[in-house]
């Protein structure tokens, strides 16, 4: 047991900067070789790098697995039974996505590696308890083994087309006339790599969402009964459905499209997994318990930048298409009805909702003052947040085609 304690720590934040350390190394080759082109000495240089943060990665991935391994010997049980456990197993099955696609493209390896070491960083949050405890009694079944390990397994797989649409939308933004040809051969690759990736990861979460069914009937005496995680993991199977078959409507057969929708399909994968854990309440919530009722403002930020750079993308894809019009109805309404009238008014709903409830619960000025002071503060946030996308539209729309 004293070993497992000495690995455990060396397995979880030491092992998020070392894969986050490898995969910011591999991410700077590959856009180097995109543009700027180096030399045949560089180049060979650049491969052996490569090579030798593949072999340390490869180390790491065995590394991890021997951590839950131990933890597997140690508790008596498979490893995946807690949101902890869950998000440990996840990274790891990630990262086997990562090396079964990764000779189709190396980057394919540094965007597992990306999504492995954010895992592994959110466990060391204080948001999940790591502590080996023994098995709720619910989860005392065959079917852990099963279920669980299925279905979380193709969160792996959908988070890895989720970091390839990422790394697409980024060669987007920076796609020209000049490294047009080279950007859309990797465009295409990691497109391609992304619909095998999530194809897998919906064929394992339908199947366990199937199974789950079986299970609920052994334990709870019906096979559904629209709880919030059963309602949720249903509603995850239907997105990813959707995307993979989008692409069979003529109008919509982009790849800037599937890549922008694998992106934000992540979304229903992370609420089914978090949100129902924290701001839910059901009959999976014993993980963690009560509902909670709060966004944390790090998730708003994470959206807006997203939601940024998704237009960018679009900008720039449409730019380089010849079918970007600056003063087009459609480009201007959208981005006019998406920072001018939908942000602000759930912004506006937000923090009504929340003045309401200390008005509500407390009555007291104090908490008046500091909710105005708050909706300030996330005003004058949301202000510099659309200027900043001006500025940098403009400056990538322009400068970048140059």
């Amino acid at each position: 047991m004293w070993l497992y304690f000495y690995i455990l720590p060396l397995s979880t934040l030491r092992y998020s900067f070392f894969q986050g350390s490898c995969c910011l190394i591999l991410l700077v080759i590959f856009f180097v070789k995109i543009f700027v082109k180096p030399s045949p000495v560089v180049l060979k240089v650049f491969s052996i790098t490569s090579k030798i943060f593949t072999a340390l990665m490869i180390v790491a991935f065995v590394y991890h697995g021997i951590g839950l391994g131990f933890r597997w010997f140690i508790s008596g049980h498979a490893p995946w039974s807690n949101g902890y456990e869950a998000v440990i197993f996840i990274a790891w099955v990630t990262m086997i996505a990562g090396f079964a696609f990764a000779r189709k493209n190396p980057v394919i390896l540094a965007g597992t590696a990306i999504l492995a070491a954010l895992m592994i960083f959110v466990t060391e949050m204080n948001l999940l308890d790591p502590e080996v405890t023994p098995l709720q009694p619910v989860l005392k079944s065959y079917w852990l083994m099963i279920h669980v390990a299925i279905i979380t397994g193709s969160y792996g797989f959908l988070g890895l087309g989720a970091i390839l649409g990422l790394l697409n939308l980024n060669l987007f933004i920076f796609r020209n006339k000049k490294n047009g040809k080279l950007v859309t051969m990797n465009i295409n690759e990691l497109t391609y790599v992304s619909e095998m990736t999530i194809t897998v990861g919906l064929f394992m979460l339908t199947i366990g969402t199937f199974l789950g069914g079986i299970w609920a009937n052994e334990s709870w005496g019906r096979y559904w009964g629209w709880d919030p995680k059963e309602t949720w993991a249903l509603v995850s199977v239907l997105v990813y459905a959707v995307i993979l078959h989008v692409r069979y409507i003529p109008a919509l057969q982009s790849k800037f499209l599937f890549n922008t929708l694998s992106l934000w399909g992540y979304s229903a994968i992370l609420f089914t997994f978090f949100g129902v854990n924290f701001y839910l309440v059901g009959l999976h919530s014993y993980a963690q318990g009560d509902g909670l009722g709060s966004i944390p403002p790090g998730i708003i930020v994470a959206v807006i930048v997203f939601i940024m750079l998704t237009l960018l993308a679009s900008d720039r894809n449409k730019l380089y298409l010849n079918t970007y019009k600056s003063k087009s109805w459609s480009r201007i309404g959208f981005d006019y009805i998406l920072f001018k009238v939908l942000l602000p008014y759930a912004g506006l709903l937000y923090f009504s909702g929340k003045f309401a409830k200390q008005i509500k619960e407390t009555k007291t000025v104090t908490n008046t003052v500091s909710f105005w002071t708050t909706t300030f503060y996330w005003l004058v946030v949301f202000g510099l947040v659309l200027l900043a996308y001006e500025i940098v539209k403009k400056f990538l729309v322009k400068k970048i085609s140059n």
